[in-house]
């Protein structure tokens, strides 16, 4: 272990000596970690300390344990109760909330009210800190504003960190709150001098490159908080005194705000009012967080559907007040005081215990039980709010002890549905009532029976061939075929497969069948040959650009694709604009008449604001009449080799292909590079493969015109004859209008609504959602948009 001291003798001081270090009150390290294991001991019924990892510590020398504390009245069993987590210390130099959280912890040991209930019917989790490193800094006095963790930058030696009393110009270290995968594109590089204080804001060399982060993201992952706080300080007094939630991304009328917004804001405007400032009487701020560079509170919400409550204290005066409870305020002793009753409210907001009418503006809380139907048997399942749900949201699911999940839902009717594979969807409509108690609901999963599904990969000549093979039945998987057969398990359903052979002189294809038997199956890809390629090394001449950028640019990544296209202009980060429909089309022909197996293959890496930004391929016989051929729309992709199947065009001599960069009307993102383009054509002897004259699942297809005024049609496919039901709710979950349907035969049928009721009234504009069951179990639901 590398000596402490040895470090000390390289540390560079702008003033020319130590920090002072802090008053007594606050507690080191080493105190900390006395505090929590003494809770622990005198406490082992309810407090239970467990390792979750290690800091960095490489500028110190030494690794530090990072630990969590729970504290409930069955401390040794995940119990089935709602979860809240709070991270007491994340910034080292911010440390208010760290010594509130302790003073708060030794209440919720007592037998007290509120803290024996809120023991009794709730796990609570502490993250007493999450930067020990840091936290080890300033208790040794080297720098009271030192705020990352102790990372190295390998651009530097280990003996040569600088440490710079006061803001900013520290040379290690990563700010763990720009270090989680959401947006961490956007955080500071390194040594980055944009801040007014230098170097402290940097992002870390990779999301999740620092183990403090990991530590707490596999915490998370694993106890799936309903909510949780975050303290933090604010070092300037700029942002003190505000409690920030996910999240608000972009500029004011140019913004994106998170799904759930409106349940996020009742739970903060909640909290808010038990969050006073000291000194004073005014409540905190209400803040949606605006940061879209790697913060917890966004990644906490988009993967878990956790509520975090950012929260900065201190008053504006001192960000580490002194210990003197007799000095004027604001003192530590005071301002910790005040910090309790937030952490008071949020605990008992889980299960809406309240204290007088504090409670009364919030909805019950609802919790989730996902079920085996069959055997009644737990089940971890993803479960979506579908009056908010949005593909921006990584799948969120019921723990894997009880099947449970709590949320905290505004007032009115939610609708959740679960889905997991190898079951049957299920979804019920909840009521949710102003100040009420916690509101059950059990979602019911029907088994499917799951049979063998083994695949080959072949050429012509029956040789087996290397293929990246993507199997999609709902829930897609990607593997990797070289020799030899891979079995796989699948429940019965329809089965999508594209192979995509690594050998560039063989065609993809796609294939797809319905699996309800052992199968065995053989894929043969077609030797192609090369009708068109493109890599942009002289020029973009052959393309015709309409809208947006569409500039070449040379790929900055490792991978170093030399040239390529981007969407965007030249600025650094420079975001795509607004309400785009952005096109770059090859401005010669295609002739797709040498063979019946055609596609186009390129290259992209890139971010778009999904789900409201998409980029496409499309192809056209006649340069006017354009199709879809596939499309995306990634948050994050690195380069990758995509697959786009122009089979359909097969047998037309003059086809056009074209880009298409389609946006909304807020929000943009850094777009996407793209490169070696390349369009193969063959004969495949098993071609064609048509569809099934029929469909083999229950499927609500497409709803058009969406926006619609004054009719839309409902389209949906039906695998036997038999009743079909149709509802249609508003925001509220009320319904206004249903029809049974009752297709005599296996097909493809469509039902249209004028959008009226079936009393014959005329609804108002505004959104609503078509759902769709047969045989008793849930397909399928859209959101439609009337407008008059």
């Amino acid at each position: 272990m590398r000596s402490i001291f040895c470090i000390l003798s390289v540390l560079v001081l702008s003033s020319g000596v130590y920090a002072q270090g802090l008053d007594s009150c606050y507690h080191t390290l080493d105190e900390l970690y006395e505090f929590i294991f003494d809770l622990q001991s005198d406490f082992p019924q309810f407090v239970q300390v467990d390792s979750i990892g290690h800091s960095r510590g490489e500028m110190l020398g030494h690794q530090f344990p990072l630990y969590s504390v729970k504290i409930s009245d069955n401390v040794a069993t995940f119990e089935d109760e709602p979860v809240n987590l709070i991270i007491a210390h994340i910034h080292a130099e911010e440390v208010a909330g760290m010594e509130a959280t302790l003073r708060f912890m030794q209440k919720l040991v007592t037998n007290q009210e509120p803290y024996r209930t809120i023991r009794n019917q709730t796990q609570v989790y502490v993250v007493p800190t999450m930067n020990p490193d840091g936290l080890e800094v300033i208790s040794l006095g080297l720098d009271n504003y030192w705020r990352k963790n102790g990372y190295v930058p390998p651009e530097l030696h280990l003996d040569s960190c600088i440490v710079v009393q006061g803001m900013g110009e520290d040379s290690c270290g990563v700010d763990l709150n720009r270090n989680w995968d959401i947006n961490w594109i956007y955080g500071d590089t390194l040594f980055v001098r944009e801040n007014v204080e230098p170097f402290d804001y940097f992002r870390g060399p990779g999301p999740f490159s620092e183990p403090e982060s990991r530590a707490v993201r596999d915490l998370a992952l694993r106890i799936k908080p309903t909510v949780s706080i975050v303290w933090h300080s604010s070092r300037s007094g700029n942002v003190s005194e505000r409690c920030i939630v996910a999240w608000q991304w972009g500029l004011d009328g140019n913004a994106k705000f998170a799904p759930d917004c409106t349940a996020i804001g009742i739970v903060n405007r909640g909290y808010i009012g038990k969050t006073i400032k000291h000194p004073g009487t005014q409540p905190y701020l209400e803040v949606i967080g605006a940061t879209r560079n790697g913060a917890l509170h966004d990644w906490f919400y988009r993967n878990l559907g956790t509520i975090q409550i950012l929260t900065e204290t201190s008053p504006r005066i001192d960000i580490q007040p002194t210990c003197d409870s007799l000095a004027p305020a604001p003192n530590l002793p005071g301002l910790a005081q005040t910090l309790i009753p937030p952490m008071e409210w949020l605990a008992r907001r889980l299960i809406n215990f309240p204290n007088g009418n504090d409670m009364q503006n919030q909805g019950s809380p609802v919790k989730i039980h996902t079920r085996n139907s069959l055997t009644g048997a737990p089940i971890s399942a993803e479960y979506r709010i579908l009056n908010s749900w949005s593909a921006i949201l990584n799948p969120w699911y019921t723990n894997e002890e009880h099947g449970s999940a709590t949320i905290l839902p505004p007032p009115g009717t939610i609708q959740v549905m679960a889905r997991k594979e190898g079951f049957r969807n299920d979804t019920n409509t909840v009521t949710v009532n102003p100040g009420g108690t916690t509101v059950t609901t059990t979602l019911e999963l029907e088994p499917l029976p799951w049979y063998g599904l083994n695949f080959n990969v072949v050429n012509e000549s029956s040789q087996a061939v290397s293929a990246d093979v993507l199997v999609d039945n709902g829930y897609p998987q990607r593997y990797r075929y070289d020799v030899g057969m891979i079995e796989l398990s699948k429940p019965e359903g329809v089965v999508h497969f594209r192979v995509e052979p690594l050998n560039q002189n063989l065609i993809a294809r796609t294939f797809h069948f319905y699996h309800n038997n052992d199968t065995t199956v053989t894929f043969t890809v077609p030797t192609g040959t090369v009708l068109f390629s493109e890599d942009f090394e002289q020029g973009i001449g052959n393309w015709t650009a309409a809208g947006g950028a569409w500039r070449q640019t040379v790929d900055t990544t490792s991978l170093n694709y030399g040239i390529c296209v981007h969407t965007n202009g030249p600025g650094y980060r420079e975001n795509y604009g607004n309400n785009l429909n952005a096109t770059f089309t090859y401005n010669n022909s295609l002739n797709l008449t040498s063979g019946n197996a055609f596609h186009l293959r390129f290259d992209y890496r890139g971010r778009l604001d999904m789900p409201g930004d998409s980029f496409f391929v499309d192809a056209s016989v006649n340069g006017t009449d354009w199709q879809e051929v596939r499309g995306f729309s990634d948050l994050e992709k690195p380069w990758n080799r995509v697959w786009c199947d122009l089979s359909p065009w097969a047998g037309n001599t003059n086809v056009y292909v074209r880009f298409r960069l389609k946006t909304d009307n807020v929000l943009g993102d850094l777009g996407i590079h793209f490169d070696n383009i390349q369009v193969m054509g063959g004969v495949d002897l098993s071609s064609p493969r048509n569809p099934s004259p029929f469909p083999t699942e229950y499927a609500l297809s497409k709803v058009y015109p969406n926006p619609f005024n004054p009719t839309t049609t409902i389209a949906y496919d039906a695998p036997a004859s038999g009743p079909v039901e149709f509802s249609i709710h508003n925001v509220l979950g009320q319904m206004v209008w249903s029809s049974t349907e009752m297709p005599p035969s296996p097909g493809r049928y469509e039902l249209r609504w004028n959008g009226v009721t079936n009393g014959g009234t005329q609804l108002t504009s505004g959104i609503y959602f078509v759902r769709m069951s047969a045989k008793g179990h849930f397909v399928g639901t859209q959101k439609l948009m009337f407008l008059k």
